[in-house]
């Protein structure tokens, strides 16, 4: 991040893969939407490993619902709860703020708390497309919500006043 240049910085996870217009859309969001300090894309789950088709399907549905309904929803007061680590690009005004911090598992979700709780403006850009794969049997499920779990708990307990506060916080807890 430190030696990058530009205004804008995108991230993405080495798992995933953006659709060819994902950096030009999320930048496009950014220039279009000057209040905004960071836009989140859309995660899509492709199929890596063919013998777990219903389990991936399932995640696919989850994963839309999430993104069209709630994400849709907090994106509207640009109050989007998490960046999601396979697709979201910030201002570098935003990154010269806020560090990335090791305090949690979900660092993705961690850094953007801190940029709301900084009064910053987080947007979606649901044409923005990531794929990324997902895990292909119960017990790698099971450790991804495992992991996912506690970083959330980690989070609760970080930042337990703002999260009180905000109902999507409060709604995703439960």
């Amino acid at each position: 991040i430190k030696e990058s240049r530009g205004d804008i910085i995108v991230f993405s996870d080495s798992d995933s893969m953006m659709d060819k217009s994902a950096v030009r859309l999320l930048a496009g969001s950014l220039r279009d939407r000057p209040d905004a300090h960071a836009v989140a894309g859309t995660v899509l789950i492709k199929s890596c490993q063919p013998d777990s088709k219903l389990l991936q399907h399932f995640q696919a549905i989850e994963y839309r619902m999430e993104q069209d309904i709630a994400r849709f929803l907090q994106s509207l007061s640009g109050r989007v709860l998490v960046c999601p680590g396979p697709i979201f690009a910030v201002r570098r005004i935003v990154t010269d703020m806020l560090e990335f911090s090791d305090q949690s598992i979900v660092e993705d979700a961690d850094f953007t708390i801190h940029a709301l709780k900084s009064s910053m403006r987080i947007v979606q850009e649901s044409r923005a497309l990531v794929y990324t794969c997902a895990p292909g049997s119960l017990q790698r499920w099971l450790s991804q919500r495992k992991r996912w779990w506690y970083g959330n708990l980690q989070l609760w307990n970080m930042h337990k006043p703002w999260a009180r506060r905000n109902p999507w916080m409060v709604l995703n807890y439960f």
